[in-house]
């Protein structure tokens, strides 16, 4: 797990450099409008991408399960089966996307006369785009099931350079940029899932295809992740929702605002994935083999490991966030700032959700877990149109987000304790008091340092480091058990050692 985990985070800091540097490009070379244009209309696919990525969780937890039972024939039909259930679901956004793209782009949208025809091309791209990637989720499933996390890595950095490869063309294009981009994009998504397809295809035996005609395995998937379907469409409803009632109300310009700040969460929110992606297989082995108290041991490290990395980062980045978007992009669009801020609060808020989604993944049923999260989001959606109808600022879509989200964790607490996996007073125990232990005085630290240290780059690193420091030492005397400690200085001296 520890190699998984170094593999992944180099992975990250790789990929968050060469994302941010294309960001600041590509918002120059788009310009505010097309910018804004293409978070919009590539959202739309962002939000069907996130119904692809309910199956493929879906694979991926049915993998993970005969795989650790060590049985190799179920998990060759999971493998099979979902390669025909993704075809369909092909078949199903091909349909579904061409008939209703026309009015999306030329009668829905709140869009510039002059650039409809270009924002219709890249939803063509964006659609195709979506397609290929739906096609290889049995593949990169396997991968991440068997735990082979640094070729998830290694690819996943091939297609960070081809990104900048993209944007490197896009600024030497002579035709339309927002179209280039669109098409660059499209043959991007086919030459990395390629690598994924021929690697799997390649490495295990399970990815050879054999039509499977067991109903029940079919049946199972398509129950599983039918549920899970419903709770990720309320998440890409409330995600694109609030897109596009933001077009709606306030134009492409917040569009624009907001598509910054998904830039710089989803780098963020990476941060934490690296973390989940390692945790996952080994919280649904665990309960597979009926290891109870070794699943919630590994819940409530995964916890705090979560949380913790991140509060490293995300303290600093809230407080000198101004700073941090002069520097990175120049001049930004009205309400970048508050909007990246509320994002970072929402990814502290996902590192307590991610590990429970998990594990009501690994004990498989998502029936109601599903209900409640669509409702808490789906009301908050309701909530920002209404109170945007009735004046209030766009930012108000964001903060309702949090409380749906918040809602959502204390359901999943309660919910996990019917399968004796997690108690709300061990949740507050062992989780909720030693992170508000570690937040406080390391806040109230750094907010003494941001008016000590000049606002200038000399103090901004100044400032970075200081509060690194206090907020390590805060997580390793305070937010760490001993098991932990003595895990921490353990690496240290290895590596001292060498």
């Amino acid at each position: 797990m520890a190699k998984n985990s170094i593999a992944l985070f180099i992975r990250m800091g790789i990929i968050v450099v060469v994302s941010l540097y294309a960001s600041r490009v590509m918002l120059q070379q788009l310009g505010v409008s097309d910018f804004g244009i293409y978070n919009v209309v590539g959202g739309l696919m962002a939000m069907l991408a996130f119904m692809n990525a309910s199956l493929s969780q879906g694979v991926q937890r049915f993998l993970n399960f005969y795989i650790g039972k060590k049985d190799d024939q179920m998990a060759n039909k999971i493998f099979s089966s979902s390669c025909v259930i993704q075809l369909a679901f092909v078949v199903i956004l091909l349909i579904i996307g061409e008939s209703l793209g026309y009015w999306f782009i030329y009668d829905f949208l709140n869009i510039p006369s002059d650039r409809v025809s270009a924002a219709f091309w890249v939803y063509q791209f964006s659609l195709f785009s979506l397609v290929i990637g739906v096609l290889q989720v049995p593949y990169m499933a396997l991968i991440l099931s068997h735990e082979d996390m640094y070729i998830y890595a290694y690819i996943s950095i091939v297609e960070a350079f081809f990104k900048l490869g993209v944007v490197y063309l896009l600024s030497i294009s002579p035709i339309d940029k927002l179209i280039t981009y669109g098409l660059l994009l499209l043959v991007t998504t086919i030459l990395i899932n390629l690598l994924y397809v021929i690697f799997s295809s390649r490495r295990y035996t399970e990815s050879h295809f054999l039509l499977n005609r067991d109903v029940s395995v079919y049946k199972s998937l398509l129950t599983f992740s039918g549920w899970n379907i419903m709770g990720t469409s309320s998440n890409l409803m409330t995600v694109q929702g609030v897109n596009i009632v933001l077009n709606l109300f306030f134009g492409t310009a917040i569009n624009a605002a907001r598509g910054i700040a998904v830039q710089v969460s989803t780098q963020l929110d990476n941060m934490i994935n690296n973390v989940q992606v390692a945790m996952n297989p080994q919280i649904v082995k665990h309960y597979s083999m009926g290891e109870i108290a070794g699943m919630t041991h590994l819940l409530i490290n995964n916890f705090k490991w979560n949380f913790f990395l991140f509060w490293l980062l995300a303290l600093p980045l809230f407080i000198k966030i101004d700073y941090v978007l002069s520097l990175w992009l120049g001049v930004y669009p009205d309400y970048t700032t508050i909007f990246v801020s509320i994002g970072i609060v929402r990814c502290l808020l996902k590192c307590i959700e991610r590990p429970l989604i998990s594990s009501l993944f690994a004990v498989g049923k998502m029936k109601y877990p599903n209900i409640m999260s669509s409702s808490f989001m789906l009301v908050s959606l309701a909530l920002a149109y209404v109170l945007f109808k009735m004046g209030y600022p766009p930012y108000w879509a964001f903060l309702l987000d949090l409380f749906a989200i918040l809602a959502n964790i204390i359901y999943s607490v309660f919910f996990l304790r019917k399968y004796k996996i997690l108690f709300f007073r061990l949740f507050l125990r062992k989780v909720a008091y030693p992170i508000l232990l570690i937040m406080i005085p390391s806040a109230m630290m750094a907010y003494c340092f941001n008016h000590v240290f000049q606002n200038n780059f000399v103090g901004f690193v100044l400032f970075g480091f200081s509060t690194l420091i206090v907020s390590g030492i805060c997580v390793y005397m305070i937010g760490l058990s001993a098991s932990n400690r003595k895990l921490v200085k353990d690496k240290i001296g290895l590596l001292i050692k060498r």
